[in-house]
């Protein structure tokens, strides 16, 4: 009776906690298709089942359970907890029904599961304790989490408008807003942009254009026998001329039409009649 007794304290202390079956799986929002219909975005939750056997019974009680994210099968780098934190973990109590748990990392009662982990670390395992008791080995976080990378192209993230890498999303309207965009061949129909340079190359089929100077937001609009000149801060054009009037500089001010006729009658030009 002694030694069939050790053998069962043995068992209990060696088989107190086993997790025998578990499987991750995503949970997905159910969306319905509108006119304007946009793709929901998932949530950042990775659903954890399993079941706990006690002393080969079935769990049934309250079990204060830690699920932890690594880098690394062993040892390594913890990248999430499921409640404290990556350095100080914190247990996440369960109550198991027939031995089955369920626990939604990133969900209700569990830290958030920032989904850019998942973009960060090409492996990620998780580590599960119940109570003092490791359960070994980690199990490998696996395809249907990486989903989350959905939100990436080759780990760019979007935005409307980014000093750093970015791919950029159109607004409500269908247009794009810029930081700063260089364009080697395109073929543009309607673009705005406060920061345009076109180095070498040329702009055809071009029916209207405005130019404004960095700062000052002096544009041209075309007038008819206008002049473009330089005010030393920006471009402009002068007014309309008179067919025979000849363009008078202002030095640093706007130029202006003078009749020549009256030039010549002051005596400062010559008609040598040609």
């Amino acid at each position: 009776m002694d030694g069939e007794s050790r053998r069962e304290k043995k068992l209990k202390r060696t088989c107190k906690f086993l997790v025998f079956t578990g499987f991750l799986a995503f949970s997905f929002f159910v969306f319905s298709f509108v006119k304007n219909s946009r793709a929901a975005s998932p949530p950042n939750i990775i659903t954890y089942q399993g079941k706990l056997l006690q002393s080969n019974y079935l769990a049934t009680t309250t079990q204060n359970m830690y699920f932890i994210l690594y880098d690394a099968a062993s040892g390594g780098n913890a990248l999430y907890s499921a409640s404290g934190t990556v350095g100080s973990p914190n247990f996440v109590a369960l109550l198991p029904v027939k031995g089955l748990f369920t626990v939604n990392l990133g969900g209700s009662g569990t830290n958030n599961l920032d989904p850019e982990l998942f973009k960060n670390y090409g492996t990620v395992y998780l580590e599960v304790r119940v109570g003092a008791d490791t359960l070994s080995p980690r199990k490998q976080i696996t395809a249907a989490p990486y989903a989350f990378n959905a939100k990436y192209l080759d780990g760019v993230g979007t935005n409307t408008v980014s000093s750093t890498v970015y791919i950029p999303v159109s607004d409500g309207s269908g247009n794009f807003a810029f930081r700063s965009t260089t364009i080697t061949t395109s073929t543009i129909a309607n673009f705005i942009s406060s920061n345009v340079s076109i180095t070498g190359g040329s702009i055809a089929g071009i029916t209207d254009l405005a130019l404004a100077d960095g700062g000052t937001n002096a544009s041209l609009t075309a007038v008819a026998g206008g002049v473009v000149y330089s005010t030393a801060s920006a471009l402009a054009i002068s007014s309309t001329g008179t067919a025979g009037w000849l363009l008078l500089s202002g030095g640093t001010g706007a130029p202006t039409w003078v009749n020549s006729t009256t030039i010549m009658a002051g005596g400062g030009w010559t008609d040598d009649g040609t």
